[in-house]
């Protein structure tokens, strides 16, 4: 995680400034959570854009039915990670997913919508609730650089 914040910092800094949200809020979470499920490289893109249409959502009428975009995000996030659930019963990997595919097929801990809600709430709920984190994270710490250049000036 280091090393991936490292890059992400080095690879958006440009004359000396760096836009937090899409230099690392944005890019980092879905990455890591990308990772732990393992998604490969190639598909991260889509991962990620199907992530950002789900958690586009912020409508607060709960019987509201969400958008066209919202649905078919969601029904191709769905259809990819079950695919994905899949392929771990036959090639298992080192990563979240096939061991949860392990422990649904030895003991029967969760059912496989179960499985595939899990994963699915792991990407949306992670993702939107560290985004928003770093976000708030970076807000705070330029209103506190702020007080400490004000209070640098004052006259003692």
């Amino acid at each position: 995680m280091r090393d991936l914040t490292a890059r992400l910092l080095e690879e958006n800094a440009r004359d000396g400034k760096f836009e937090a949200m899409a230099g690392l809020a944005d890019q980092l979470p879905v990455v890591i959570i990308a990772e732990m499920l393992g998604v490969s490289i190639e598909d991260r893109a889509r991962f990620r854009a199907w992530s950002d249409a789900i958690t586009s959502n912020t409508s607060s009428v709960p019987q509201m039915t969400p958008r066209k975009e919202v649905r078919d995000a969601t029904a191709a996030l769905r259809s990819y990670l079950a695919e994905q659930i899949e392929r771990r019963r036959v090639e298992p990997g080192a990563d979240l997913v096939s061991a949860l595919v392990a422990a649904h097929d030895c003991d029967e801990v969760l059912s496989t919508e179960e499985l595939l809600a899990f994963v699915v709430l792991l990407l949306i709920a992670g993702n939107a609730t560290t985004t928003n984190l770093i976000a708030m994270v970076c807000w705070r710490w330029r209103g506190i650089r702020s007080s400490m250049s004000a209070c640098a000036t004052i006259p003692r």
